[in-house]
């Protein structure tokens, strides 16, 4: 994958999880930085336990529907990413 196609993945995952929080009625906003050398989608709200779950169900479950979701609209495999609230998979990663 080239850096634009990596830029338009980025840019559709910042897209659907906008679109998915506000389909959610949840205010926040979606910060994109880089962790371990993957994209790094940062959720900041103050909903955060509707969005993380108990030890992380509603999160995980959120980083699944966007990849597939991602995946669907490129047409295949797309670059992995991570999907976070609170940095509450970073903190388990690191």
């Amino acid at each position: 994958m080239n850096q634009d196609e990596n830029q338009k993945t980025h840019d559709d995952v910042r897209e659907i999880l906008e679109d998915i929080l506000r389909k959610m009625n949840i205010q926040a906003v979606v910060r994109q930085t880089d962790f371990l050398d993957a994209p790094y989608f940062q959720i900041e709200t103050s909903d955060n336990n509707l969005l993380i779950g108990e030890s992380g169900q509603h999160l995980y479950a959120l980083q699944t529907l966007v990849r597939r979701m991602a995946e669907q609209k490129r047409g295949g495999p797309c670059q992995p990413f991570l999907v976070d609230v609170e940095d509450f998979q970073r903190r388990h990663i690191e």
